[in-house]
């Protein structure tokens, strides 16, 4: 009964998270302009592991580093 109870517990824990990952919206602006977007989960974590946020703490606002690059070098690509 035990390893049913953990099977189904461990399940019901994945199934938050991937639910979370999917559905968590992030409000990003822009440091060049006023402009915004929204963003999922999964581009949260890809831009915040390039460093590419930054939180101000006076209004608790992100905002995008990248925003202040051409748009041709806002790849984030290793060529290795």
């Amino acid at each position: 009964m035990k390893k049913y109870l953990s099977i189904i517990l461990l399940t019901a824990v994945i199934i938050l998270l991937v639910w979370a990952a999917l559905k968590e919206k992030v409000v990003v602006y822009s440091l060049n302009n006023d402009t915004q977007k929204t963003i999922d989960g999964y581009e949260y974590t890809e831009t915040a592991t390039y460093d590419g946020l930054l939180l101000n703490k006076s209004n608790g606002k992100l905002y995008d580093v990248y925003s202040l690059t051409p748009e041709v070098l806002q790849l984030k690509d290793c060529p290795s």
